[in-house]
């Protein structure tokens, strides 16, 4: 998966990043993933989240 930094636009694979963190909740039925990714350039950090339902969406991605 790659990964487009919002920092400073460098894209990078998010699979072969080693500083991830990841936490999961859940409400109104819903379980929520997030991930943060850590730039290898410029060691920003990307926040992605994804929605499960019944499917998983495509994860999104903001800036932190």
């Amino acid at each position: 998966m790659l990964i487009e930094c919002l920092h400073c636009g460098f894209t990078y694979d998010g699979c072969e990043v080693v500083d991830t963190q990841s936490t999961t909740d859940v409400a109104d039925n819903d379980v929520y993933i997030t991930t943060d990714y850590q730039c290898p350039t410029c060691k920003g950090i990307t926040r992605g989240t994804q929605k499960g339902e019944v499917i998983w969406y495509e994860e999104e991605f903001e800036a932190v």
